[in-house]
């Protein structure tokens, strides 16, 4: 709709900005005080830890919150936020991509060595685990073969990596 959002990582908020005239809107992430308590209770210096944002085909927004393991949605018309907790506690989502056809979200967890498939419609969540330890950053639908999903980033080698895993319909 002309603005561009992002996700302010360690502030807790999202924002939106009106390129027109400058004016920007945040937007705090909600965390439940038990979920608040319990990670600083296990030490977590900062609770927040917001990643790559994704536009579904209605245009909100979906991102990870690796802090507390969901990912998020943020509807881009009244600012509302929606978290969906993930299996793997210690999968910290990070990319975020959507296949739009479908309108299936794509998330990456680098922590667990997993990319998530999250519908919306079902609020269920599949994980394929990847062959090797990767730390991916980046997950993205290929256009061209929707069933197949890319993701990137740094391999337990220090190498750093690219490969799909594709999803037979």
């Amino acid at each position: 709709n002309g603005q561009l959002w992002f996700v302010e990582a360690r502030g807790g908020r999202v924002a939106k900005m009106d390129p027109e005239t400058g004016k920007y809107t945040e937007y705090d992430v909600p965390v439940p005080d038990s979920v608040r308590n319990n990670a600083l209770l296990k030490g977590k210096r900062d609770i927040w830890d917001l990643r790559r944002m994704g536009v579904d085909g209605n245009g909100d927004l979906w991102f990870g919150d690796q802090g507390f393991s969901r990912l998020i949605k943020i509807d881009h018309n009244t600012g509302k936020m929606t978290a969906y907790p993930f299996p793997a506690y210690d999968g910290h989502p990070y990319g975020t991509t959507v296949d739009k056809a479908r309108n299936l979200i794509w998330v990456g967890e680098p922590n667990a060595d997993k990319i998530a498939r999250f519908d919306p419609r079902t609020n269920t969540v599949v994980e394929f685990p990847l062959p090797y330890k990767t730390a991916q950053k980046t997950v993205f639908v290929d256009p061209t073969q929707p069933n197949r999903v890319w993701y990137s980033g740094d391999g337990a080698d220090g190498k750093g990596r690219l490969g799909y895993i594709e999803v037979l319909p």
